[in-house]
């Protein structure tokens, strides 16, 4: 055979060859993506247990169903495939509003750890006559990979970053919350932790806290997603409590129990429409920006102004885990309608809850007054605090019918001026 024809037919067999490995490999991977999607009848097995834990619930607590979605959501999230950061989300209320009632529902479920309370030290500590092995292996860190993590209290975690300072305590919880494992170094014991997938979900119970601890997290960047919890309307009498919550934990518990038959980081993201990510992005983009800290009153510094990007990964996560929890393929606007609800309390005060109507087209304070709900006092209050801050500010006024005060125009400074 002539040696360049020889040459080239060489050379056509090593390609056919490569694309016969690579369609052998994509198949592998297919076949390992089906075997892993819920089969028929397990999807609708898996409905019907929701469906039996939103009856449960709501028939002692309805007004604790949407915590208990955002928890159950949580745990879908460990699900999804090529999740970059770890989903963290603060059940925010009053004391005795729910929040233990509704964290308890899933305790001692399948895929979750528990903690009452815990520290820095806990996520890796070098200190101790402990080995290398026994601190590695007690490490929150590790044993929070692909969990949903419960807190009962996180107060204390949050109010003792504020008074140990940034370095200290934030900065250690923020690169636990990226997902990405930890390395330190020790005198004692060398090097100690491991970097690599070790994502999580975590939600726990906070009540409402300082402006300092709000400041802490601005500036490392907001890592944190946060849900309200009200007080109950309804009403459970004292001796039908642990069994109303008996009922709902084995509703949570068997529901849970299905979603392990699923591996975890298996599933791919759902379908979306183009426009539902730009109303993310527009959330999240509230979301920091009324974590802002502000300096003097009327002060132009914004150096404060956090980024939005950590949420943006997180809310993304959690919107498309909700669908997927509805057995669903694809986003829709119910689930949009679901974020929306986080920007009303992940920022200090009512800022959430102006900033959304602003953002909505109501641009004088009647206006907002209208499309929140909120008094008239804790409108002009909140503008005034978020003026100060160089969050919001004043563009001109309009006339009013007859006699009274011209009504101040609002909007949201942008970004750009932020120099």
């Amino acid at each position: 055979m002539n040696p360049e024809l020889a040459r080239k037919v060489q050379a056509h067999e090593r390609e056919l060859s490569s694309k016969r490995r690579a369609l052998r490999t994509s198949i592998r991977q297919k076949q390992k993506e089906l075997a892993s999607l819920p089969r028929s009848g397990e999807s609708k097995e898996r409905l019907r247990k929701l469906e039996r834990v939103q009856s449960v619930v709501q028939k002692h607590w309805p007004s604790h169903w949407p915590a208990v979605e955002v928890c159950l959501t949580a745990c879908a999230s460990l699900l999804l495939k090529d999740v970059g950061q770890s989903l963290s989300i603060v059940l925010l209320g009053r004391s005795a509003a729910g929040k233990g009632t509704v964290l308890e529902m899933f305790q001692g479920a399948e895929r979750t750890l528990w903690r009452d309370k815990f520290s820095k030290a806990s996520l890796l500590s070098g200190h101790g006559d402990s080995s290398k092995q026994e601190l590695e292996a007690r490490a929150l860190f590790k044993a929070s990979k692909h969990q949903l993590v419960l807190i009962g209290d996180l107060n204390p975690l949050l109010k003792a970053g504020a008074k140990e300072g940034l370095s200290s305590f934030y900065g250690d919880f923020a690169v636990w919350l990226d997902g990405k494992g930890l390395v330190y170094d020790y005198g004692t014991h060398g090097t100690l932790g491991e970097k690599g997938d070790f994502t999580f979900a975590l939600v726990g119970g906070a009540t409402p806290f300082q402006a300092e601890t709000w400041r802490g997290m601005a500036e490392l960047g907001p890592r944190m997603l946060f849900f309200p919890v009200r007080s109950p309307k309804e009403k459970v009498a004292y001796e039908q409590y642990e069994p109303a919550k008996n009922e709902c934990r084995d509703a949570v518990h068997a529901l849970l129990k299905e979603l392990t038959t699923t591996p975890t980081r298996s599933l791919p993201w759902r379908k979306c429409d183009p426009k539902i990510p730009k109303q993310l992005g527009r959330f999240c983009e509230l979301m920091a920006l009324g974590q802002t800290v502000g300096s003097a009153v009327g002060s132009r510094n914004l150096a404060s102004r956090p980024e939005s990007s950590h949420l943006e990964q997180r809310l993304a996560t959690l919107v498309h885990a909700r669908a997927l929890l509805y057995g669903r393929d694809a986003l829709d606007e119910s689930d949009v309608a679901f974020a929306r609800k986080f920007v009303l309390t992940t920022s200090p005060n009512k800022r959430g809850v102006v900033l959304l109507a602003m953002s909505e087209g109501a641009y004088e304070a009647q206006q907002i007054v209208e499309a929140s709900g909120l008094a008239y006092g804790t409108v002009n209050s909140t503008l005034e605090d978020m003026r100060s801050a160089g969050i919001v500010e004043r563009c001109g006024a309009l006339p009013r019918e007859g006699r009274g005060r011209p009504a101040e125009i609002w909007k949201i400074r942008p970004a750009e001026e932020d120099a």
